[in-house]
């Protein structure tokens, strides 16, 4: 008798930890490069799975949700890589993909023909961008970053008189305070007028279906929505038939990395569908800096 309830009891405590894991809380490991200098690959972060609504694994391409909300501009979320079969389940088993969403659903994003978003304002200090210098300074930046936190980085001819490399604002800044003398300056953007707008889809709200957000759109019918979809010459067909507009039936986001040399996101991914993101991450697990295991080691020490 003893033993069943051990056993009993053993049970339920494994259902409850595997119940809180898929639904609530769960430590996940950052396999990617794609968000650094935010989060390092092989980091260990804290998901909150009831961000976004208490998610349940039921169906082979949805993750229903109790009270569900999407994520919002600016949330770094995980999400199930889509490149595999069984991808738009977001279990704890599957890979995960870490990303910033900057686009929730039914915000507009302005994009390039290579799916690169219109530049924010106020971009992440960590965020890589191409910077001009004097092409003199070329030796000096590299013996600089040979002692500085920084990954090797390959300079660029920009013009006759000065030379680029990909940095972040943070590693110009670090470059600046060894050699006061140095001045980077952001390369100049693509002009605003060959962006072109995207509207996030949102759960139940028609999208118009333009030149631009044709494939978009078509690739997510065709993965997300289990329609019958095609690009047919000029128009996005569904069973054969030319449509103008269509009500998605999830909501949507649209993420980018942090790292822009190491992308994984809408750029080669296409839009995210509410049921592929597994939860929002609210911070890195430092099991040293837990407060019960602080008290522990100083009973220890």
């Amino acid at each position: 008798m003893r033993l069943l309830k051990f056993i009993g009891f053993v049970v339920v405590v494994v259902a409850v930890v595997a119940l809180l894991r898929w639904c609530v809380f769960s430590l996940c490991t950052v396999t990617t490069p794609c968000m650094e200098n935010t989060y390092m690959r092989g980091e260990r972060v804290m998901l909150s799975r009831w961000a976004y609504g208490l998610s349940l694994p039921i169906g082979k391409l949805a993750r229903y949700r109790l009270l569900p909300h999407s994520p919002q501009r600016g949330d770094v979320v995980m999400f199930a890589d889509p490149t595999t079969a069984d991808g738009a389940t977001a279990g704890p088993a599957r890979s995960l993909f870490i990303s910033r969403c900057t686009a929730a659903p039914g915000d507009t994003v302005r994009v390039d023909s290579q799916l690169r978003s219109q530049p924010a304002e106020r971009d992440n200090p960590d965020r890589k961008a191409f910077y001009a210098y004097p092409a003199e300074a070329d030796g000096l930046i590299d013996s600089l970053i040979a002692t500085l936190p920084i990954g090797p980085t390959t300079s660029y001819p920009l013009d006759s008189l000065r030379r680029q490399r990909l940095l972040s604002r943070f590693e110009c800044y670090l470059i600046e305070q060894a050699a006061p003398r140095l001045t980077f300056t952001p390369v100049a953007e693509a002009d605003s007028a060959t962006y072109a707008p995207i509207v996030i889809p949102r759960r139940g709200t028609p999208v118009v279906i333009t030149a631009a957000n044709r494939a978009l759109l078509c690739h997510a019918l065709i993965h997300y929505e289990g329609e019958n979809a095609q690009l047919i010459g000029d128009n996005l067909c569904i069973d054969g038939a030319p449509v103008t507009r269509y009500a998605f039936s999830q909501d949507y986001c649209w993420v980018e990395s942090d790292n822009t040399l190491y992308p994984c996101d809408s750029r080669q991914l296409g839009l995210i569908p509410q049921c592929m993101v597994a939860g929002r991450v609210i911070g890195r697990w430092k099991p040293a800096d837990w407060r019960p295991v602080r008290a522990l080691r100083r009973l220890l020490e």
